[in-house]
This record gives C-alpha cells, structure tokens and sequence, in this order.
C-alpha cells in the first residue's frame, strides 16, 4: 500500500496545470462605463478616449501561455490585458498587453506567457468611441475560473484532486 501511496502522490504532483476554456458572451453598450482605453503601445490612446468596456476577471493555475481573443463580433475590438487589477482612472497602471486586430478581421487576440498563481482582468472595449454591439470573448489555458462580477477565482478542480488523492492514502494506511 505504501509504495501506491507514493506513486499516487508522485503522479499527481507531475499532472501539469489545468488547461481549461472560459467563454463569455457579452455586449458593449451605453449603459457600460466609459474610459480612455490604452493604445498597443500601452499609453494613452488618442482614439479612443471614451469608449465603453466590459471586464472580465480569471486567475492563473500555472505558468504558460494563455490565448485571450474575440471570436466573434459586431465591431472592431480591442483587449488590454492587466495584471492584479484594473482602474479606469489609471488605465496605464498595471497594463501588460493590449490589442487591436490580431484576431480574424478586426477581432482583437492576445497571446502571451503569463506566470501561474495570478490574476489578470481582461478589459473589452471597441478601437472608437461610442461603439456598441455584441461579442463573444474566450481566454484559454492554465486558467481556473473567469467571471464578468467578481475579481474572486474559483477554486481549480484540478489542483483540489491532489489533497484528495493524499487523504485517500493516508485513509489507506490505517
């Protein structure tokens, strides 16, 4: 029993973060707040200087690359990608990475290398002022929860198997 115990443990402890997909189908519209967006440059944007944007809210499960992209919508998107938090007051504080048309068309994709144990807010905004319609956002990799409300992750189900797997051995030797 002793010696499944440990492989037990020394498998879990090699199963690589949970890669997992988030879609969130959302809408810009002039009900949303307003910002001055960043550029891709990461500085204050001459374009699009009271554009309407929505937030999202995901955590890391491990370092690795992670894909944020509009796959479907009715305006030209733009995505800034922050780390810890976002301020619409400060939009320069905290960004990483933002972008205009590096999905299909004039959808708005990022890929980057992100370290695990961290959360990012992804902001979803339009290139101009005043622009509303609907679109679909999906982040995907070493991540555990996304939510457009709470800046709060869920657990991973992923990282909750291996205590499990460690009481079931210890359960075991008794």
């Amino acid at each position: 029993m002793k010696k499944l115990s440990l492989a037990l443990l020394a498998f879990a402890s090699l199963v690589p973060a949970h890669a997992a997909m988030l879609t969130s189908n959302g809408s810009l519209s002039a009900s949303d707040p307003t910002y001055n967006r960043v550029n891709e440059a990461l500085a204050h944007s001459g374009i699009g200087t009271n554009v309407y944007y929505d937030v999202f809210y995901f955590h890391t499960t491990g370092t690795g690359s992670v894909r944020m992209e509009i796959t479907t919508g009715t305006f030209d998107s733009f995505i800034t990608l922050y780390q810890g938090s976002f301020n619409a007051a400060s939009p320069t504080t905290n960004d990483v990475e933002a972008d205009d048309d590096d999905g299909v068309g004039s959808l708005s994709k990022i890929i980057r290398s992100l370290n695990g144990g961290n959360n990012y807010v992804a902001i979803v905004t339009s290139f101009n002022n005043g622009v509303t319609g609907n679109y679909t956002l999906q982040v995907e990799g070493a991540v555990a929860a996304g939510t457009q409300t709470s800046g709060v992750p869920e657990p991973s189900t992923a990282l909750l198997a291996i205590p499990a797997l460690a009481a079931i051995c210890l359960r075991g030797r008794k």
